[in-house]
């Protein structure tokens, strides 16, 4: 019965260093996944914008907005006095 039993307690520590081998992998993982998540989110807002923002370049060179080269220079002479 001793025998038995010590073959059982062997073969629950195995299991119990298998779980505690699949927990630390999961835990790192888990951050992995998070961080990633976070890049991929501003990887989304920096892509949509620089596209927004040669969507509306190429619409006012083609002179399908006339009015948002008159904004640049503003905020451009708004930035300039700024860093003064």
């Amino acid at each position: 019965m001793a025998k038995e039993e010590n073959a059982e307690v062997r073969q629950l520590r195995e299991i119990q260093k298998a779980l505690r081998a699949i927990q630390g992998n999961t835990q790192v993982r888990n951050w992995n996944w998070f961080l990633h998540g976070i890049l991929y989110g501003a990887g989304w807002i920096v892509g949509s914008l620089i596209a927004i923002l040669l969507i509306g370049w190429g619409l006012s060179v083609l002179g399908v907005i006339p009015g948002l080269s008159s904004i640049a220079t503003d905020f451009q002479t708004a930035f300039t006095q700024v860093r003064r």
